[in-house]
């Protein structure tokens, strides 16, 4: 597996020298399939840093030849690169809980986070037929993770493609389960490509956003046999974060398009699925009873979750503004370790006053505020997009609020730039079929005037 992995990476690598699209097409498969931030050519790796910089370095080497970059891609990434910059102003003010390299260190992998997601938009906004270059690319990594989801159910704990790759993961999976994970879990904790359920869990909840937005713009089979795929992995990979967040997308999908039949007749197969889970898998009854019973599964309750927010506001008593420093949760969790009441900081709230306190609220009200207006102003009369970028940013505090942030963040803004690189595509062809039935009743209106004469 190891020497695959290096393979596509020397592929993925010579494709963005040669034939830059496809191998941002290729890297996003790499990001989405291979849990980890570089690219590994067989003994040594590009690390994120160095990546980071080759992708943004040979956009504009790309560009040469062409019209150049535009300011679309910039534009789009206003509202994040806003909420990054403002943080990392409140920075002086947390010099005595977190050491300044630190912060201005997670600060950079920020910025340097959001070259893909530029890349993707300008290479579409250059020509919008590159479009479909990245949207199979998500397709074939719904497909590889969902499928490999759904193999695992017939191995219960164990997972072979993690198992092969550990020895060139940056971290111990074993550690990185004691930061994530509370308990054993009672059904399911079915990861796929992922060494955690959490982090397969975002990819899961974020994907359905995708998936549904396609079903109006790609009328073939795919993208209903891949959400297929998607809802069986969210129903058995064992994270009740995941049935929430899925449960709360549909639901604000299927208002939005006003398909209340379909509401209804979701419920009672929900009501439905109750009964027989209850009379023939009382194991998965127990995983879902273990929401409001912490003897269960320890840490993840109602009661244990009020308790890690009690401890956030205890803890906030004398940073209530400012908090304690930018990334302090992360650097918390890998320099020391659990906290004694937040635990791993299970939860996007906690996570966003801790590090930047009532301030952090604000900018990431704000930051949400300036994507609707920025998607408003490029895609004026397109409620659809902007309803799926709304779907997406629900998709992603409802998910994060009861688990927390563990690069959800930067994976969600891949997402978005997927979809919006996606909606230029789609806009495209709308033009190419409205120049094209212009011609066509040009022609008529010249054949008959020439019949006329």
């Amino acid at each position: 597996m190891i020497t695959a992995i290096s393979i596509i990476s020397f592929f993925c690598l010579f494709l963005l020298f040669v034939k830059y699209e496809w191998g941002v097409g290729i890297y996003i498969l790499i990001f989405f399939l291979v849990p980890f931030y570089y690219l590994y050519l067989g003994g040594f790796k590009i690390g994120e840093n160095l990546l980071s910089l080759i992708l943004l370095l040979l956009l504009f080497v790309w560009a040469l030849n062409r019209e150049g970059i535009s300011s679309t891609g910039f534009s789009l990434l206003t509202p994040f690169l806003f909420l990054f910059f403002i943080q990392a102003l409140f920075i002086p003010f947390h010099i005595t809980e977190m050491p300044l390299s630190e912060q201005f260190k997670v600060f950079r992998i920020d910025i340097m986070r959001l070259f893909l997601p530029f890349a993707i938009i300008s290479i579409v906004d250059y020509d919008k037929r590159n479009a479909s270059i990245f949207t199979y690319s998500m397709y074939l990594a719904i497909a590889i993770a969902s499928l490999y989801g759904i193999f695992l159910i017939l191995i219960p704990g164990q997972n072979p493609y993690i198992d092969a790759i550990n020895p060139v993961l940056e971290y111990d999976i074993r550690d990185q389960e004691k930061v994530l994970e509370e308990g054993i879990r009672v059904f399911g904790y079915i990861s796929s490509v992922y060494p955690h359920v959490t982090e397969y869990g975002y990819f899961l909840v974020f994907s359905s956003v995708f998936l549904l937005y396609q079903f109006k713009r790609d009328t073939s089979i795919i993208p209903k046999v891949l959400f297929g795929l998607v809802l069986i992995n969210v129903v058995v990979c064992g994270s009740r974060s995941v049935l929430m967040a899925e449960g709360i997308v549909l639901f604000v999908y299927l208002c939005y398009n006003r398909q209340f039949r379909v509401l209804i007749t979701a419920a009672v197969l929900v009501v439905v699925l109750w009964l027989f889970i209850k009379h023939f898998m009382p194991e998965y009854l127990l995983f879902l009873n273990s929401i409001g019973d912490e003897s269960i599964v320890l840490g993840s309750s109602v009661g244990m979750r009020m308790g890690q927010f009690q401890g956030c506001f205890n803890a906030l008593k004398d940073h209530p503004v400012f908090g304690f420093g930018y990334g302090w949760t992360g650097w918390y969790r890998s320099t020391i370790g659990r906290h004694p009441t937040m635990l791993s900081f299970e939860s996007c709230l906690i996570q966003i006053l801790c590090n930047n306190g009532i301030m952090g609220l604000l900018v990431w009200g704000i930051m949400v505020v300036l994507v609707f207006k920025i998607v408003s102003k490029h895609f004026e009369d397109n409620t659809e997009l902007k309803r799926t970028i709304s779907i997406l940013l629900v998709a992603y505090f409802s998910y994060t609020f009861f688990t927390g942030d563990y690069d959800t963040f930067n994976a969600m803004i891949i997402f978005y730039a997927l979809i919006i690189a996606n909606e230029m595509g789609y806009q495209d062809e709308d033009v190419q079929e409205e120049t094209e039935g212009d011609a066509d009743s040009e022609d008529i209106i010249l054949v008959s005037l020439n019949q006329e004469e």
